[in-house]
């Protein structure tokens, strides 16, 4: 097959950008001609798995910091919901723009292509479905439904109501829904999203999870005490300290300040935590969050190492490093760092913000908790680190799930058999 595989950015190293560029070696592995294109491609972006792919970008980037774009300005989601607001006319333009760049891109370089595979939503999905006249086959990622309530959770009533207001009203004006409701190949990745495509496109999505390569899966957690005892010295810590962790960029929507809350309900004085991130996109949500460790006097039990690992072996001994791995989210489709974190044989408590949630099976792979219960938070905390052999057993049984269910050629498998389907349904 010729497929085309489109993303909106490729400038910095995330979970979609990863689960875009293996879904492209993949398929280029097993002998299809695979294009990938994008707006923006930087050279932060995951490198060694740019190499031998044929991108096709709007903008290239020859610097590896943070674009400018990238980083925003809100430090809660309120703050975001008032912003997006007041930009409403801005950002129905921007989705404009964004068809219009990237029809010129396929225009370009993408005659000949049988299967458009869009990833996320926006006007990326839009563009390539502008060419559905072509007869072409098209499989949606659609990782985020147009018009989700990310803001459901929000206190303020008035705010609440803006949004149901909001979700509304945007996506008929950005979005042709029409022509997304004749797609018949979708893919989503938990059944939250697949409700909610369903209930705003009225078609029926194929849930397909994505996993971690094979070089992710470790057998025996004790072979990383070297890295365990590596990031205690980097940071300072003891041995007898217990590390929580978190590995991300700091957008409100992850709720570092959760796990400081519930830290500080516990009365033992050697649990720390450390939130492996960028700051600078989004130093106001930073700050909230630094503002909470010393409301609580935490700021001796509370590191932050400012960045993102350097490559997947740094990124993998972050994880072996740890003693917990925390998930704190509020509302995200997926969350393939727990995941990762699964897949190191490590203890996991995962929100039910995140739809990773789904394959985690309360008291035998992870721990589970209502997203912004710190109360709850707390109490799991507590029984893990005076439980050494419930985070190896728990830790052990993640590990054996994601091998069996969670690894990446699992996820190919289906993207390519969800590709073939859209040639017969376009036939």
């Amino acid at each position: 097959m010729r497929v085309a595989i489109v993303t909106e950015y490729l400038d910095i190293r995330g979970g979609t950008q990863r689960v875009v560029l293996n879904l492209a070696q993949g398929l280029q592995a097993r002998g299809h001609d695979v294009r990938v294109f994008t707006a923006a491609l930087g050279p932060a972006c995951f490198p060694e798995l740019q190499a031998g792919l044929t991108i096709h970008a709007g903008v290239r980037t020859a610097s590896d910091e943070i674009p400018e774009w990238r980083k925003v300005t809100y430090a809660t989601y309120s703050q975001h919901l008032i912003q997006k607001v007041a930009r409403f006319k801005r950002l129905i333009d921007e989705q404009r723009e964004a068809e219009r760049r990237f029809l010129a891109l396929f225009e370009a370089y993408g005659r000949d292509i049988e299967v458009w595979n869009p990833h996320e939503s926006g006007g990326v999905a839009w563009a390539c479905l502008r060419l559905r006249t072509d007869g072409r086959g098209v499989v949606w990622q659609c990782n985020e439904p147009i018009g989700r309530s990310s803001y459901r959770d929000f206190q303020n009533a008035a705010l609440r109501k803006a949004n149901v207001y909001l979700q509304y009203l945007y996506p008929p004006l950005a979005y042709d829904r029409y022509r997304m409701r004749r797609i018949r190949c979708v893919s989503v990745l938990d059944h939250r999203v697949a409700r909610q495509t369903r209930a705003k496109f009225s078609v029926e999505p194929d849930v397909v999870r994505c996993g971690v390569t094979n070089d992710w899966l470790l057998e025996d957690r004790t072979c990383t005490a070297a890295a365990r005892d590596r990031l205690r010295h980097r940071i300072g810590l003891k041995e007898s300290d217990f590390l929580v962790g978190a590995i991300g960029h700091w957008y409100p929507v992850k709720r570092y300040e959760d796990v400081l809350r519930a830290i500080a309900r516990i009365p033992r004085q050697n649990i720390h935590y450390l939130v492996h991130g960028p700051t600078a996109v989004n130093r106001p949500y930073a700050d909230l969050v630094y503002s909470t460790a010393r409301e609580f006097g935490l700021e001796e039990r509370f590191h932050v190492i400012d960045g993102l690992p350097r490559d997947d072996h740094e990124l993998r001994s972050i994880y072996d490093g740890l003693d917990l791995f925390v998930y704190p989210c509020w509302s995200q489709t997926w969350g393939l760092a727990v995941i990762e974190s699964m897949s190191r044989n490590l203890p996991t408590i995962v929100s039910r913000g995140s739809g990773a949630h789904e394959v985690v099976q309360h008291g035998e792979t992870g721990f589970l908790y209502q997203s912004g219960d710190t109360e709850a938070l707390a109490s799991i905390l507590s029984k893990l680190q005076e439980d050494p052999d419930l985070c190896k057993t728990t830790g052990a049984a993640a590990g054996r799930y994601v091998a069996a269910h969670l690894t990446f050629s699992l996820y190919l498998d289906r993207m390519e058999a969800l590709m073939k389907r859209s040639l017969v349904t376009r036939a």
